[in-house]
């Protein structure tokens, strides 16, 4: 097994004032990652005031930088409509996006060009996470953006703001207060939740939000280290989407409904399945992995019946380039766009090939998936290589030929597997999405009219 973290060539001059220019793109400061399977730690109770009938406006903040924010938004929406709050009103807005001045307003495409740049990113990461790089970007955000944010904010008019990224907890709180003070009331309650998992940037944490959610011991720890007081934590789990709220069981990876779902996917019900997820961008070389784990495991001659899956995201060039390979009549590969299933296609798969974006981590663990990791964003995802490795329901390496060997050993090892499977459910946290609706619910009950 490789394990190489981080980027070792140096980063060429002529990309330096790029990386300034970049700075307010990121969702950034390497955390060491211990574990995400730790206890839930649930904290005294806050009081944000007298319970109120009127019909309760919730602001979620997010940016689509990447799938996994969306999602995590999504999740909270729907869970949080579940809860007996009265009549409900969720937004979810992308303040920089629909919001902020140039170049601010084009974080998105920043970060979708950062992404498949991983030196640059690791330049801006840890730049932005430096004391310097973070006095830089408050001072350059709240100059260009404050103003507008404050308008927003204010025709939105929140009972309660949930931020759900990195760069939604600075100025949206310096808007939210300076509001208050202009109006001479209090601003409503704004929450955090980290939807990092073994690293986290220093943006995230703020000492003014009311609530910060964790999904981890170690960032638990990083909240404390950058100024989060402990009574304001919550410690529950990474926010997931609606599919994967109900843990699965060992017994799961086998019988007639596991074959019956294969079959509903177009898959051979008796087959084994490998899936390939690249994310919602469709970072990282999954095209050289995916012929490389074909022609491994075609040569094989202890596994003879076996599915690539590869899933491909927004990716269209990777998607028509694997069709190409599809048209061999002997090649195991089938691979797809953007789907909505993704729970059915990881309950019908023996393993899963990913980056290590932390939603996907943390569902192949509802689901019991054993994870090879093949790459991941610096600074931001190394903690999360860590979570997978030292809670033994994964390897990384970037190697394709690597990969491929590993994915055939775990497949020829079926008593391997099983024990991997059994890993990634003990850490799972499947309730974590309910749990943090419930205390948002709470904040909600507790909150008066303005």
């Amino acid at each position: 097994m490789e394990t190489r973290i981080g980027c070792s060539k140096p980063i060429c001059r002529r990309h330096f004032w790029v990386v300034l220019l970049c700075t307010f793109n990121m969702e950034l400061l390497n955390a060491s990652a211990d574990q995400f399977a730790s206890p839930i730690r649930i904290l005294p109770k806050i009081d944000f005031g007298l319970s109120s009938a009127k019909a309760k406006n919730v602001v979620v903040l997010m940016a689509d930088t990447g799938g996994g924010h969306r999602a995590s938004a999504q999740a909270i929406e729907a869970a949080l409509g579940m809860e007996k709050v009265g009549d409900l009103k969720i937004t979810l807005v992308d303040l920089w996006s629909e919001h902020a001045y140039f170049p601010h307003n084009k974080m998105v495409k920043g970060y979708s060009f950062l992404g498949k740049h991983p030196r640059l990113w690791k330049l801006l990461y840890y730049t932005t996470a430096s004391l310097p790089g973070r006095k830089f970007e408050k001072f350059w955000t709240a100059f260009k953006d404050q103003r507008r944010f404050e308008e927003a904010l204010d025709e939105l008019d929140p009972d309660l703001v949930v931020s759900v990224h990195p760069l939604t907890q600075y100025l949206p709180l310096r808007a939210l207060n300076h509001l208050a003070k202009k109006r001479g009331g209090n601003r409503p309650p704004f929450v955090t939740v980290v939807t990092d998992l073994g690293s986290a940037h220093p943006f995230w944490f703020h000492k003014d939000a009311d609530l910060t959610f964790v999904p981890s011991d170690e960032l638990y720890r990083k909240a404390i280290i950058w100024g989060v007081p402990e009574h304001k934590l919550r410690q529950h789990g990474l926010p997931v989407r609606r599919d994967f709220w109900q843990p699965a069981k060992l017994e799961d990876s086998s019988g007639s409904k596991r074959r019956a779902l294969r079959g509903r996917l177009g898959l051979r019900p008796n087959a084994l399945v490998v899936l390939v997820v690249s994310g919602g961008d469709g970072f990282g070389p999954v095209k050289k992995i995916v012929r490389q784990l074909d022609k491994t495991l075609r040569a094989a001659s202890n596994v003879k019946d076996v599915h690539i899956v590869v899933i491909c995201g927004r990716n269209k060039r990777l998607l028509d380039d694997l069709h190409r390979f599809q048209e061999d009549k002997d090649s195991y590969i089938k691979a797809y766009g953007f789907v909505s299933n993704m729970a059915e296609y990881m309950k019908a798969a023996d393993c899963i090939v990913t980056k290590a974006g932390p939603g996907t981590l943390a569902e192949a663990a509802i689901q019991g998936l054993p994870v090879m990791l093949c790459s991941h964003l610096p600074g931001q995802e190394a903690g999360n290589v860590r979570v997978v490795i030292d809670q033994g329901f994964g390897e990384y390496s970037t190697r394709p030929k690597v990969i491929a060997r590993t994915v055939l050993r775990w497949l020829s090892d079926p008593k391997l597997l099983k024990r991997m499977r059994q890993k990634a459910l003990e850490a799972a946290r499947p309730f974590a999405t309910r749990l943090i609706a419930k205390d948002l619910a709470a904040v909600l009950l507790e909150t008066d009219d303005r």
